[in-house]
């Protein structure tokens, strides 16, 4: 006797459940974009606020790996006060580096599972913050 296929001895269902998942891992993909474009927006404010106002932050943000990358322009710290200056701008650095990427993972965390935003709730973002001096 010849054995049938899976399909057939269960009535197609195998076909049903494999449609299900995904459809399900679609719509789960589709929301996280949606939201990542609304992060992406947010960002593109920020940018535009930082400028105005004299700064220059450069953001991106990747759908797929969550990974937020800031990098902040500072000025190039020639100024009258030398040493001084030289100093307050390492430790401005130094605070950045160790808080900032704390903060800011904690806030788009959160926000993800305030929006059910399950694959950021499976792989969560990561924020690398960087400095560089501005060219003049």
């Amino acid at each position: 006797m010849r054995k049938q296929p899976i399909a057939d001895r269960h009535g197609g269902n195998a076909r049903i459940i494999v449609f299900g998942l995904l459809l399900l891992v679609g719509l789960l993909a589709g929301w996280h974009l949606r939201l990542v474009s609304a992060v992406n927006d947010r960002v593109k404010s920020l940018q535009d606020t930082s400028r105005r106002v004299g700064g220059q932050l450069d953001i991106s943000v990747n759908a797929l790996t969550n990974l937020v990358s800031i990098t902040i322009v500072t000025s190039s710290g020639e100024t009258e006060d030398g040493g001084l200056a030289t100093f307050g701008s390492a430790l401005g650095q130094a605070v950045i580096q160790t808080l900032g990427p704390n903060v800011v993972e904690r806030e788009l965390n959160t926000r993800a599972r305030e929006q059910y935003d399950f694959y950021a709730m499976l792989i969560p973002y990561r924020v690398r913050i960087s400095t560089k001096a501005a060219s003049q």
